[in-house]
């Protein structure tokens, strides 16, 4: 058997694709390494499933570097222009003007980003510590609160104790008082002792509620100021963001070459490709560690590192392409044209490199054999390697109607995924408008943090009389279809933003399926041969919501149509699992480890 080198250049917390594949081999006798990037609270090191698993911590790229990149930048460009003169004398002139732009862009570009970087920084730096010091102060003040009122439930209970010690049930009260010389004694002490115990409480009492009240009034008021402090603070930093690091890099961006591309450069991508190459070095010394006599690379951004191990040890790596890397959705990123040629032109090299290529379903496989002209990769769809939820479903109280509490007669729909732009789910949101009240809507994931604003927006809007937006954290992948029992129908929607969201297989279209849920999805290829090949769900129009709105109501208002489609979800949920998938995975590996070319003998240096 064979020992398996996999990289996957995330956190590997709820990547089910990766544990699904590193398990399945696992199970059939490879030792398997998986090596990801390391987030602080997680283990460095720790076994999963049976295969092992290390984080490691990538570097991160410093200002001077930066500086030097620029450096580098500009020379580049300036020796451009000048071979550009020397090649065609008619544009010698033009290019002795580029020449000085460009070297009057880059000084001044070092001379403001050097003035303006502390400022902008630090005014940042100042909002963010204001923000901790005010979570601070306002625990602080709710632990005073909580103390003061735990310390006045103690005098209260002092006051009782003392009350039964001199009280008529006290034993030794009662032998005190046959005492004939002591009872005068006595009478008199416990008279003055009360006397002083009820004034001290009475005047405690009375001293407490009024400074009680005014702390909670200031508080009151403090917390008012910082409320407003806090929003205007917060406006001001979007502001600095959105103006400062998003649009002008945009604007700059798409000026190459010129003054402002100096004066506001976008070093996203070259910080990305740093974490590629650094995340490649590391992995090549857990490789030289580990020999392995196979590589699985995970998506794009670990094949450098793959490509590093095979020049370095002629160790075969297999390129698992969960995505179109170059076409993905990118609603954060101002990826320009330099940036996806570049990982064209690495994904195609390496690609051919490759003893092997996976994807996720037949269009992507399609187009990278197009578009790269290699051989077609090997389909793996990433199904669930669960028995179908929907067996088991009677007496289960973990489904989302029992965890949100709604009414048995409510018709609950339910979106899973990352709950970002591009997914649809404003689709979704824009159809509830459309839909009866009975109609509740539960986005099951984590949420993007530049969708939130739009998410809470819509959600104000449709819960001003009924909530009928919920919102619920995600769930470890394998019980995610155990979860969405109850649910009367699923939403797998997707905006063909990009060629990548246009072929995607999303695993939600299969965890809906295995919960034996109706579906709704988009009129995208693969989601819509699934959906008609085993008719478990409508087709809607994307980037429409009343189209959508519409598909909804017609499964809304016909129980026939609901059990129909139930039938086709449980029929594909039998035929549509990890068993089978999970075949022509370990066909590969058998077939790359019989191969005497590609065998991990070359690791070893005994071939």
């Amino acid at each position: 058997m064979a020992r398996v080198l996999m990289l996957v250049l995330n956190t590997f917390e709820n990547d089910s694709r990766v544990y699904r594949t590193a398990k399945t081999l696992s199970d059939n006798g490879h030792q398997v390494l998986l090596v990801c990037r390391y987030k602080e609270g997680l283990p460095r090191k720790e076994e999963v499933g049976g295969f092992e698993v290390e984080r490691v911590e990538l570097p991160r790229i410093t200002r001077k570097e930066l500086k030097e990149i620029a450096k580098k930048r500009a020379e580049l460009l300036i020796k451009q222009a000048l071979s550009e003169g020397q090649k065609n004398p008619s544009k010698r002139f033009i290019s002795i003007c580029k020449v000085g732009l460009y070297k009057f862009s880059y000084y001044t570009w070092k001379a403001i980003n050097g003035v303006l970087y502390l400022p902008i920084y630090l005014t940042l730096s100042l909002i963010n510590l204001f923000f901790r010091c005010c979570g601070l102060a306002e625990r602080c003040i709710g632990a005073f609160i909580r103390k003061s009122e735990t310390a006045m439930l103690s005098v209260i209970k002092a006051r009782w104790l003392i009350g039964y010690l001199a009280g008529s049930q006290n034993p030794i009260i009662s032998f005190l008082r046959g005492i004939q010389p002591l009872k005068s004694l006595f009478w008199y002490l416990r008279r003055r002792s009360m006397h002083f115990l009820a004034m001290s409480l009475r005047k405690l009492k009375a001293l407490y509620w009024p400074v009680r009240r005014v702390i909670l009034l200031s508080i009151r008021k403090v917390k008012n100021c910082y409320w407003f402090l806090r929003r205007q603070l917060l406006r001001l930093r979007n502001a600095i963001r959105r103006v400062w690091i998003v649009r002008l890099r945009w604007f700059s961006q798409r000026l190459k070459g010129t003054f402002l591309s100096f004066l506001f450069p976008d070093y996203s991508f070259e910080k990305r490709k740093f974490s590629y190459e650094a995340f490649g070095d590391l992995a090549l010394e857990r490789a030289r560690e580990f020999v392995p006599d196979i590589v699985h690379a995970h998506d794009f951004n670990t094949l450098i590192a793959a490509g590093k191990i095979y020049q370095e040890m002629a160790v075969p790596y297999i390129y698992d392409s969960h995505e179109l890397w170059v076409h993905r959705n990118r609603p954060t990123i101002v990826a320009g044209d330099e940036e996806r040629e570049w990982e064209a032109r690495v994904e195609k090299e390496l690609m051919i490199d490759a003893a092997a290529s996976i994807t996720v379903c037949d269009s992507i496989a399609d187009f990278l054999a197009k578009e790269y002209g290699v051989k077609r990769p090997i389909v793996v769809r990433n199904t669930p390697d669960v028995p179908p939820s929907y067996l088991s479903a009677e007496g289960k109280t973990t489904h989302l109607r029992h965890r949100l509490g709604l009414a048995e007669d409510d018709f609950v729909m339910v979106y899973v995924g990352r709950i970002a732009a591009n997914r649809g789910v404003e689709d979704i949101l824009g159809a509830m408008k459309l839909l009866p009240p009975q109609v509740k809507f539960v986005a099951l994931g984590a949420m993007a943090p530049h969708f939130e604003g739009v998410f809470r927006r819509y959600s104000l809007k449709l819960n001003k009389r009924t909530k009928r937006v919920f919102l619920h954290p995600p769930v470890p992948s394998d019980e995610v279809s155990e979860v969405l029992l109850g649910c009367d129908l699923s939403l797998v929607t997707m905006n063909q933003a990009c060629l990548s969201y246009l072929f995607a297989l999303p695993n939600k279209l299969f965890e809906s399926i295995h919960a034996g849920l109706p579906i709704v999805g988009p009129d995208s290829p693969e989601i819509k041969r699934i959906l008609e090949r085993y008719n478990c769900g409508l087709v809607y129009k994307d980037r429409n919501s009343a189209d959508l709105a519409k598909k909804i109501e017609t499964i809304f208002k016909s129980s026939s149509l609901i059990s129909e489609l139930r039938e086709g979800s449980r029929r594909a949920a039998q035929d549509l699992t990890w068993e089978k998938e999970k075949r022509v995975l370990l066909d590969l590996y058998s077939e790359l480890l019989e191969d005497p070319s590609l065998a991990g003998d070359f690791a070893r240096g005994t071939v």
